[in-house]
């Protein structure tokens, strides 16, 4: 599970726990505001009850006609106060009866018997204690509801803490087992990494996220172990390629002291053969140059206008002459094809196409050199019947210090030619096509803007 998705979830819980005891709280705070308002009823109308009985009280042994006249009225203004204070249908139903045993009692003329005066008396006394008495029941019932509520609001309270408690415990036990150890063996390899420990990887644990970064870095760990190894196999090959060059040539300057070698035909040969070995070592160094220039993005070109057809025919040269005798055929347009490029890298991209045909065929195969037009696009082809490339390796082709396995056992090289070849084409704003069936051969083919504006 990847962290994003668990904070995700932590917070969401949060937000529902927070959610819930806010709605809670609100609710509990409604409740014991309702309760609060019936206790304070209940308590004001058992107030209001117990009043009118003491006034009831005294208007009955009470004589003066005034006097009973002014609790008479007191009676009745506390009677309609309490109604004020009622609840709920029970004790309003009950306050009207109150109200009319009252008025019977109060009702009654001055010449009324005794006796019936003192049972309507008794019987209202007894509606006013029925009604405190119904009052007293309500403030226990609110008292009641009251503790409840607080009971529910401690247990409600202490459960949404405990929950909090519970979810940061196992956020926090996840996040050290689960998120920064593996955090921490990461950065560990990273600090051993950059202290020369090249075989040193990571381990692929934890969450989505430690993962990935994870896989990144020992993806990354290879890559320039396997960069360094083409690197140390790079020094190797240009050694060998040096070598190869240098033997000649000592051999050739040694042939120079033998006799039969002073005739001017058998010096000619030897003239050749060494300006082939310099050509093929300056071709090495020019790589190796031009591939280090790349990299720290120095590659510069001195563009000027010139014409394509020559710059071909310049760059054949070499392939052309007699004494080599290579089989280079030229399929170039009668008419000028003037484009804005940098000669010389040009002629360094054709020469290292030329040098990979010329490498990679047989040598009586027949080598195509060409140059069309299409609109506003220059296209020279350099086509082979070579060894060829197989479809899987074609993509590979222009990444610095790479040989396929076809070319590799067939010819050796530093694998930076085709890259360097590439980077220069780009920097003229053109592009390079390749074409190539294993076994067949290859055509490689370099687009050129008629316009350019080189970088």
């Amino acid at each position: 599970m990847s962290i994003r998705r668990i904070l995700i979830v932590v917070i969401a819980m949060l937000g529902v726990m927070a959610l819930t005891c806010a709605v809670a709280l609100i609710r509990l705070s409604m409740y014991l505001h309702s309760t609060s308002y019936a206790l304070g009823d209940a308590v004001t109308g058992l107030q209001l009850a117990q009043k009118c009985e003491t006034l009831l009280l005294l208007h009955h042994h009470n004589s003066d006609p005034t006097v009973r006249l002014s609790l008479q009225l007191a009676l009745r203004r506390n009677l309609s106060e309490a109604r004020k204070h009622v609840t709920n249908d029970k004790e309003d139903r009950l306050l009207d009866s109150v109200e009319q045993t009252m008025n019977e009692y109060l009702d009654m003329p001055e010449e009324s018997p005794f006796v019936l005066s003192e049972s309507k008396m008794a019987q209202t006394y007894a509606a006013f204690d029925a009604l405190v008495t119904t009052n007293v029941e309500q403030a226990h019932a609110a008292q009641a509801q009251a503790a409840t509520l607080d009971r529910t609001g401690t247990t409600l309270g202490a459960t949404i803490s405990l929950l909090l408690l519970a979810t940061v415990g196992v956020v926090w036990w996840w996040l050290r087992s689960a998120a920064f150890k593996p955090m921490l063996s990461l950065a560990n390899a990273m600090e051993r990494f950059g202290k020369g420990e090249r075989d040193i990887r990571a381990r692929e644990t934890g969450p989505a996220e430690l993962r990935e970064m994870a896989k990144c870095f020992n993806d990354m760990a290879m890559r320039i172990a396997f960069r360094r190894q083409e690197q140390l196999a790079l020094i190797g090959a240009v050694a060998h390629d040096l070598r190869n060059p240098m033997s000649i040539l000592m051999s050739a300057a040694a042939a120079f002291d033998l006799e039969e070698a002073r005739s001017p035909e058998a010096a000619q040969q030897v003239l050749a053969m060494i300006s082939r070995q310099i050509t093929r070592m300056n071709r090495i160094l020019g790589d190796l140059v031009d591939g280090a220039s790349i990299e720290a993005g120095c590659l510069e070109l001195r563009t000027q206008h010139h014409d394509l057809v020559q710059i071909i025919n310049e760059a054949t040269e070499l392939y052309t002459a007699p004494i080599d005798s290579y089989n280079l055929k030229l399929s170039l347009p009668e008419q000028e094809v003037i484009i804005n490029c940098d000669a010389g890298r040009v002629i360094q991209v054709l020469n290292n196409l030329l040098s990979n045909a010329v490498k990679y065929s047989p040598r009586d195969q027949e080598i195509i050199v060409s140059l069309r037009v299409a609109a506003d696009k220059a296209i020279i082809e350099v086509k082979d019947k070579g060894v060829g490339i197989a479809a899987n390796e074609i993509p590979l082709l222009f990444e610095p210090f790479r040989r396929t396995g076809s070319g590799r056992a067939f010819a050796s090289g530093t694998g930076l030619g085709l890259y360097v070849a590439r980077r220069i084409i780009f920097a003229h704003n053109g592009r390079i096509e390749v074409d190539s069936t294993a076994g067949v051969g290859s055509t490689f083919r370099v687009i050129l803007p008629l316009n350019i504006h080189a970088s």
